[in-house]
């Protein structure tokens, strides 16, 4: 299976792609942002998510989080994503 992705969440967060344990992500709230993307399954809004995931911040910060987040996650599993200049999904 050529570019496998397994995900677990119980008892512990793993991610494995092709078999091997992935360890790439920066902070916790990128891996949040990734199991959230992974489990509904649906595109989002930038503006939702970075609301969402950084509601203590303005929203021009919360932007700024966001990019940063998803710049992480492209680095590693942008095969899996769908990225718009209005939407992310998984």
């Amino acid at each position: 299976m050529e570019n496998a992705l397994e995900i677990y969440t119980l008892g512990g967060f793993t991610v494995k792609r092709n078999g091997a344990s992935m360890t790439e992500f920066a902070t916790r709230k990128t891996r949040a942002l990734f199991i959230y993307l992974a489990y509904t399954g649906q595109p989002h809004s930038r503006e939702f998510l970075a609301e969402f995931f950084w509601e203590q911040r303005t929203q021009e910060q919360a932007l700024g989080n966001l990019r940063v987040a998803l710049h992480n996650l492209r680095q590693h599993l942008a095969s899996y994503l769908v990225i718009t200049p209005q939407t992310i999904g998984f």
